[in-house]
């Protein structure tokens, strides 16, 4: 057996523990752990992708102090218009195996005033097998500069395959491509109007909408660094390297595709996929996380979970929430008034 030690996920120290002739996967479990689907009603198909997310408030001592799932806000709207649905219904991977619906109020999400980004607020302790992506972990600003981020790097993403959701549990696909253009001006879009945005290269298709898209420093990289003098002091200038870097970041979500009409001979003209895809920045997730009302929300809800742990502490192992019992602490965590 070998000790993995590993920076991918955003240059967190990880650890792994396999087979000495096993390395570390080239992609990393949580990409796949984080993501569940998304539908209008209980018996209906899953037709988009929900993803997790966790935060550590810097003034809190716990390592996980929120949980969070997101998708693309567009997909609720549509549930409530086109579906006459106030609902949407997460189909998850359960950790004792099987699936499990779990049904949110369409209301209860926070949504982005100005980004296709929605948030719902996720009980830290669940009985799902899924592994939320500390949203602080995405592509800022000066590690695009670092690592010299643009068009051309490899980016993937995890999410739902409509002809295969599966059946015993979920089966989200990987999809791997490029980012074809970074953020700059915005990128006009027939039905939500201009948008802050990157586009990349990656097929999607319908079910992807709101799934999670990771940019990879993975490999040889020249690396913009900060220069020091001969005798280490730093310089406000900046120096270009060669390095074998290593690293897995959140990029953002995906909004959409662009399609184009295709006239083929002896069959009527429609859309194909253009393989560019629209992916809005993470740091519209965090926008909504970071919040000043929604932290305090956060902070005064965890104070009453930790009031009632330590008033109920047991040395005996609690048994895991049934479905039943889970939903109501749901609806308890997406109540948007913070406890007295």
């Amino acid at each position: 057996m070998r000790l993995w030690e590993g920076r991918r996920i955003g240059g967190l120290v990880r650890y792994n523990v396999g087979p000495e002739e096993e390395g570390l996967p080239q992609v990393p479990p949580e990409v796949l752990r984080c993501v569940g689907f998304l539908s209008p009603r209980e018996d209906a198909s899953p037709d988009g992708t929900v993803f997790f997310v966790k935060v550590n408030d810097p003034a809190t001592s716990s390592e996980v102090s929120g949980v969070y799932a997101v998708t693309a806000k567009h997909m609720l709207q549509d549930y409530a218009v086109e579906e006459s649905s106030d609902k949407a219904w997460l189909r998850l991977n359960k950790r004792a195996g099987g699936v499990a619906r779990i049904y949110t109020q369409i209301k209860d999400w926070i949504q982005h005033p100005d980004a296709d980004v929605a948030i719902h607020p996720w009980p830290r302790e669940h009985c799902f097998d899924i592994e939320s992506f500390p949203v602080r972990q995405h592509l800022i600003d000066d590690i695009k500069v670092e690592w010299k981020v643009g068009p051309g790097d490899e980016v993937f993403l995890s999410g739902l395959f409509w002809h295969h959701s599966g059946e015993t549990k979920n089966a989200p696909i990987v999809r791997v491509g490029n980012i074809a253009a970074m953020r700059g001006d915005k990128i006009y879009t027939t039905n939500y109007g201009p948008m802050d945005a990157y586009l990349i290269e990656v097929r999607s298709l319908g079910g992807l909408s709101g799934s999670p898209v990771f940019f990879n420093g993975g490999g040889l990289r020249t690396m913009s660094i900060p220069a020091v003098s001969i005798g280490g002091r730093p310089l406000p200038s900046r120096t270009e390297k060669r390095v074998l870097a290593e690293g897995f970041f959140l990029l953002g979500l995906v909004h959409g595709h662009y399609r184009e009409r295709a006239q083929r001979i002896d069959i009527e003209e429609g859309f194909i996929n253009s393989g560019v895809a629209i992916v809005v920045p993470a740091d519209k997730i965090q926008e909504l996380i970071v919040d000043p009302k929604e932290v305090d929300i956060r902070r005064k809800r965890n104070e009453e979970e930790n009031r009632k742990k330590a008033s109920t502490a047991s040395d005996r192992a609690k048994p895991e929430l049934t479905d039943e019992e889970f939903q109501k602490t749901l609806e308890r965590a997406s109540h948007r008034v913070a406890p007295d």
